[in-house]
């Protein structure tokens, strides 16, 4: 069932014909809570394939789909630091791109560490009750001390 669904999915919205034998493994992620689907996870045999992929996710630009690369831990979490530093350069006006697990400042390539000290920690601290939220970010609430009772 699902290798047929991953199948039409190549053909009908990434417009590309993807040969089934390629495809190593398809699984659900997660529990199923609420109505949405759970994620995929495909494993594919050869990185050509998996590239061709990839490659094509512009056809999926305007749903409400979206592919990426399964990171482990540590590699999602040097990922988001990059993503930190990302989002400072550019509200400086400064071009940025990251490639993979690479960030690429003024077309130089560039280590975190580097980064890190031009520009300060990454580490972004626990919000609390007392610290405002961020844009876009929901207000906390109060729990306890509820003397209407």
């Amino acid at each position: 069932e699902l290798r047929a669904l991953v199948e039409s999915f190549f053909k009908e919205l990434l417009k590309i014909e993807i040969d089934m034998n390629r495809v190593e493994s398809i699984h659900r992620l997660g529990r199923g809570e609420g109505n949405r689907p759970r994620p995929l996870r495909v494993e594919f045999s050869d990185l050509k394939t998996k590239n061709e992929v990839l490659s094509s996710t512009g056809n999926l630009r305007g749903t409400k789909i979206s592919i990426s690369h399964d990171y482990c831990e540590p590699e999602r979490e040097k990922r988001r630091k990059l993503l930190y530093y990302r989002r400072k350069l550019i509200d400086e006006g400064i071009s940025v791109k990251i490639k993979g697990l690479n960030i690429i400042v003024n077309d130089k390539l560039t280590s975190l560490p580097e980064l890190q000290a031009k520009y300060g920690s990454s580490e972004s601290k626990k919000r609390t009750r007392e610290t405002p939220p961020k844009k876009g970010e929901k207000k906390m609430k109060e729990v306890g001390n509820n003397s209407s009772a």
